[in-house]
């Protein structure tokens, strides 16, 4: 069992801090990271079972290659979202710290990189450099059709 001692004020770290700055417990957190890992993963699976909404073109037409790397990405993020909840298990206090938390840096860098990515080059697309996306040409869809559609995925995704 775990023991609680008291820490004096000149041996906190913390306590140059301002006191009136109370942030919430940590199990918040730890229950939003799971939250939003569950919603993330729920738009893969609608993805997964042949949803089209927010995809781009292409991948409305590759529909079989869409659904397979979806579930594959389900799977994952299901992985990560059990990860975050060990964070705050008791099971999560009997393996060593870093067995959980490198999984979860390494998730969270590939995040970051593909959402500051993503957000850099359809903010330059939508703002009239086109070369900054590559969208492929989809076969039997009109120049204006395709347009319309990549700037509307592009809308999307920075959504």
């Amino acid at each position: 069992m775990a023991r609680e001692t008291s820490i004096s004020p000149e041996n906190d770290v913390n306590s140059d801090c301002e006191s009136g700055v109370d942030l919430p417990p940590r199990p918040i957190w730890v229950h939003l990271a799971f939250v939003f890992t569950i919603l993330f993963m729920l738009l893969h699976v609608y993805w997964a079972a042949g949803g089209t909404w927010g995809l781009p073109l292409l991948a409305q037409h590759e529909k079989a290659a869409v659904q397979a790397v979806n579930w594959v990405v389900s799977v994952i993020m299901v992985c990560g979202a059990i990860f975050i909840l060990a964070l705050n298990h008791p099971i999560g206090r009997r393996v060593r710290a870093w067995m959980l938390l490198v999984p979860i840096w390494i998730a969270a860098v590939v995040c970051i990189s593909h959402a500051v990515y993503g957000f850099v080059t359809k903010a330059l697309y939508l703002s009239g450099y086109h070369g900054a996306v590559d969208f492929p040409v989809v076969p039997g869809v009109s120049a204006v059709r395709a347009a319309e559609a990549n700037h509307l995925s592009a809308v999307q995704d920075l959504l």
